[in-house]
């Protein structure tokens, strides 16, 4: 369940310590035995001088995560 209390989807755009990511897949049981979200950040960084790239996907607690918006079908 994310911060403000809404169930987690695939697909979300939500907000966490690493700015705006999108959920790729819901982990019911991830790390610390906790509801998780794998997302993917939309921050880019510089992986070597001139070599923009998306950060790696990590695994969140969904409750450190706020919603954005649906992902719209």
């Amino acid at each position: 369940m994310y911060a403000g209390r809404e169930q987690p989807e695939g697909g979300d755009t939500v907000h966490g310590s690493g700015g705006e990511a999108e959920v790729l897949r819901v982990v019911p049981n991830g790390i610390g035995g906790r509801e998780n979200a794998v997302v993917q950040w939309s921050t880019v960084h510089e992986r070597a001088p001139g070599y923009p790239a998306l950060k790696a996907p990590v695994q969140v607690p969904t409750q450190s995560l706020a919603l954005v918006r649906r992902k719209s079908s």
